[in-house]
């Protein structure tokens, strides 16, 4: 039962525009600030720090702190039955 409510999670979060914008972005960029992704989606930030907390929360994106900012990227390794998904929409379904 556990498996079905993360599988839940994860599609729920990929069947948003936004955060599929988003994942897109951090594809092609790679590792990037909120306020740069936000700049470059043209959306606000409280906009994209919401979206992008609900990757992360699903395990598809994975953040990297500093002293002053917080990077976003791609989990390439996130739990094994979305791996294969998540890179597979990522490599061909996102261009």
């Amino acid at each position: 039962m556990k498996d079905l409510r993360q599988s839940e999670k994860v599609f729920k979060a990929l069947g948003s525009r936004t955060r599929l914008k988003l994942l897109r972005l951090l594809w092609q960029e790679g590792e990037l600030p909120v306020t740069l992704i936000a700049r470059r989606s043209e959306m606000t930030i409280a906009r994209v720090s919401r979206n992008l907390g609900i990757l992360e929360n699903v395990g598809l994106v994975k953040t990297k702190e500093t002293r002053t900012w917080v990077f976003y990227s791609i989990n390439t390794n996130p739990s094994r039955p979305w791996r294969s998904l998540l890179l597979k929409l990522l490599k061909e379904g996102l261009k």
